[in-house]
């Protein structure tokens, strides 16, 4: 007997980036899509004590951080919003915003048009963002013909994973 479709493990390749609140001009322009998206990660650190009395060390929970999110898209005509937004932050402006990466199953989303109105399968809601570095295009070469790509890192108070199943 085949196995069920819905069963199937969550492809890396439907994603989307969206911006969830915001007070930045311009910010709608980030859920758009982005060639890739890096997942941030949770990192607890570790508290140890230890007694004379006791023959091993214990250890307790720590603070816990959270590892940057580095989004990439190629360079598009008239389209400067990450750069802005590094600009905002450093002209003291409003630069705090909360992003979403809605994850879709592979059968959810099949268009553009999916996209927007799909409700997806897990979200990852990353708090109180803010850029790091941009980088506004690939470095210059006369004998390449790929498409220049930006990159911007994000750094994120707090992350959260829900699961809308």
């Amino acid at each position: 007997m085949a196995r069920a479709q819905t069963t199937d493990f969550y492809h890396v390749m439907k994603y989307a980036v969206r911006v969830v609140t915001s007070g930045i001009t311009g910010a709608s322009d980030f859920q758009a899509g982005f060639n890739t998206a890096s997942i941030p990660e949770a990192n607890i650190e570790l508290a140890e004590y230890k007694e004379g009395v006791y023959l091993h060390r214990r250890k307790f929970p720590g603070d816990v951080t959270y590892s940057d999110l580095t989004l990439t898209k190629g360079v598009a005509k008239q389209n400067t919003t990450m750069f802005d937004w590094i600009n905002a932050t450093k002209n003291g402006e409003e630069y705090r915003v909360d992003l979403q990466i809605a994850h879709f199953h592979r059968d959810d989303v099949v268009g553009l048009a999916d996209f927007t109105s799909a409700t997806p399968n897990r979200i990852i809601n990353c708090f109180e963002c803010l850029p790091m570095r941009s980088k506004p295009g690939s470095d210059m070469d006369a004998l390449a013909g790929e498409v220049s790509i930006e990159e911007m890192d994000i750094g994120l108070e707090k992350m959260e994973l829900v699961d809308t199943n």
